[in-house]
């Protein structure tokens, strides 16, 4: 393999994705070789196609029990025979291709596989994934990826294979263009480039996630010949009912005037509960405790009673176990019977630094990505100059949630 591009073009939420794979045969002899192309799971294959010559010749896919010996797949000229089969695997969010190639010596030819998205708004963004694992240090790696959205855009963010970290502008690998209704986000590596990130090259995701001004109440119409699709965000709508896990660190670190603005920020929010949701609140330090068996109706009297805990008698004093505390909170809410018919949310008040249990940022991000089944939506206020926001905001991207510091003079 040579050179491994991704051409992503999205419009009004509409991905059409394509890859283009450029391979060698530098020997003497036929060579046959399989390539692994991995897509997101809700995608549709529009087009196989290989190029030789410059005469492009159409290719099928199959499924993989429905392959027989006497399938050969796409032949031209005895140059190429290629076949792609999907792998049946069970993972929620992939599909896997396979390409079969018997390459004749000293011979090139381009690959060019592309697919349709829809991108679905869930939480508060929309959300696309670009899986790039070419499987090999290859000459040039690139993933080019436009954006037109005719709302404009209120968010957008990216991260990149292999990386931990959001950015919302050009960053030392990728290049970001802006205006009000476009961005384009350019992502280049050179061989030298991907061989400092691995011997084995670059595998992973370049992650995409947006959000639009939602300012034209009628919403918007997208015509296109005799079809047209309309979009709309409603406002004004009753605010659907919810479960809310308060999940407040009271340890040691939290101590002055951080567990202080916890307090006041905890009286203002059960001061403004919606009375047709459920709440409850767990507290931890080194250890974990509820003040209510499970969630209760936002009605004057268990309002006062969380009022009086929090008011009365939550101190600061103890290591922090963060992993235990929301482990604990999304498994509570995951047992509860009635979930499916209200939003699931947790609200977690900390300054972000773990000291007791597992204290690593990345295991506590993937213990609760596993333990999460998407349901759960996580937001996050932040206390203190010294709160650990990156691994904060990293939570919250993760869970669908938003993230907001609290600074010391508030």
């Amino acid at each position: 393999m040579k050179n491994y591009f991704i051409n992503s073009f999205v419009q009004n939420h509409f991905a059409t994705v394509r890859y283009t794979i450029h391979v060698e045969n530098e020997h003497s002899e036929t060579v046959n070789s399989t390539f692994v192309l991995p897509i997101p799971k809700d995608t549709f294959i529009a087009n196989f196609s290989a190029i030789i010559d410059g005469v492009e010749y159409a290719g099928e896919m199959v499924l993989n029990e429905n392959i027989s010996t006497e399938d050969n797949g796409t032949n031209t000229q005895n140059a190429l025979t290629a076949q792609v089969r999907k792998r049946l695997i069970d993972d929620p969010k992939r599909n896997i291709f396979e390409i079969d190639l018997t390459l004749a010596a000293d011979k090139e030819t381009t690959f060019i596989v592309t697919y349709y998205e829809q991108l679905i708004r869930k939480g508060s963004h929309y959300k696309q994934r670009l899986i790039v694992e070419p499987g090999q240090l290859v000459d040039t790696l690139l993933v080019n990826a436009i954006f037109l959205e005719d709302q404009g855009f209120e968010t957008f963010s990216y991260m990149l294979p292999m990386a931990n970290d959001f950015h919302d502008a050009s960053s030392d690998l990728a290049s970001l263009l802006e205006t009000p209704t476009k961005r384009s986000l350019l992502y280049q590596l050179s061989r030298d480039q991907q061989l400092a990130a691995s011997n084995q090259g670059v595998a992973g995701e370049v992650i995409i996630t947006y959000d639009l001004n939602y300012t034209q109440g009628a919403g918007m119409v997208d015509v296109k010949d005799e079809y047209f699709v309309h979009y709309f965000t409603p406002s004004g709508l009753k605010p659907i009912d919810k479960n809310i896990l308060f999940v407040l660190d009271t340890s040691g670190s939290m101590a002055g005037i951080k567990i202080q603005q916890l307090r006041e920020s905890m009286l203002t929010i059960l001061d403004n509960l919606n009375p047709d949701d459920n709440f409850n609140i767990l507290r931890f330090e080194s250890n974990t405790s509820t003040l209510f068996d499970y969630p209760v109706e936002a009605n004057l009297t268990n309002i006062e009673e969380a009022m009086i805990l929090v008011r009365d008698t939550i101190k600061a004093g103890g290591g922090t176990a963060i992993n235990d505390a929301l482990l604990e909170a999304i498994i509570s809410l995951k047992a509860l019977p009635n979930k499916s018919r209200r939003a699931q949310l947790i609200f977690f008040l900390t300054d972000g630094g773990a000291t007791v249990g597992v204290t690593s940022r990345k295991k506590i991000l993937q213990n609760v990505k596993s333990e999460n089944d998407g349901s759960i939506s996580i937001y996050c206020l932040g206390f203190g100059i010294n709160s650990d926001d990156k691994f904060l905001k990293e939570l919250t991207k993760e869970n669908r949630g938003i993230y907001a510091k609290i600074p010391e003079d508030t």
